[in-house]
């Protein structure tokens, strides 16, 4: 039996919360098909630059969509159970750029929206749209700020060696 450290269960508490956010994530994300629909608009903010056909672009969307949401959930659940972390972290982290990118878009694209809407002469003075945009923008920013929390936890748990695994420290209080 291995041995099982203090520092082994506090790693093992942080990789339950990572698991946890992802695993949420994936759930929030593909759930139902409505909140699958949402995801894939929103992943489409990758390729709006590109100078392809809008069916290319949902197209590439749907299947970036899937393999997010398969990186996501597997990648959590390898690192939960301990026997892949720096595989479960590859994952994760494979996702978690790009969701970061995605983040960073939809906050600009919160505050260009809020003005194209303020712009309109019988919506300037309507200081709620302005404040649902700003809320926007800041949860958008504030979102891409945990990215990048998430990834620097992903890079951590990608240089560990040897993590203690789920059994080990199950056997630790069941013996």
């Amino acid at each position: 039996m291995e041995s099982v450290t203090y520092d082994d269960i506090g790693l093992f508490i942080i990789r339950c919360g990572i698991s946890y956010i992802y695993l949420h994530g994936s759930y929030m994300t593909g759930s139902s098909a409505f909140r699958r629909e949402i995801s894939i608009k929103r992943t489409s903010v990758l390729y709006k630059n590109t100078r392809v056909k809008k069916n290319y672009i949902n197209f590439i969307s749907y299947i970036s969509f899937y393999i997010g949401l398969t990186l996501m959930t597997a990648g959590s659940l390898l690192i939960l159970s301990g026997i892949y972390v720096k595989t479960g972290a590859t994952m994760l982290i494979l996702f978690t750029i790009p969701a970061i990118v995605i983040h960073r878009k939809e906050a600009f694209e919160s505050l260009l929206l809020k003005n194209k809407i303020l712009s309109d002469e019988k919506n300037k003075t309507n200081k709620d749209i302005e404040t649902l945009a700003l809320y926007s923008h800041v949860g958008q920013r504030s979102s891409g700020n945990k990215n990048y929390m998430l990834l620097a936890i992903n890079f951590s748990l990608l240089f560990l060696e040897d993590p203690v695994g789920i059994i080990s420290l199950l056997n630790l209080f069941f013996p």
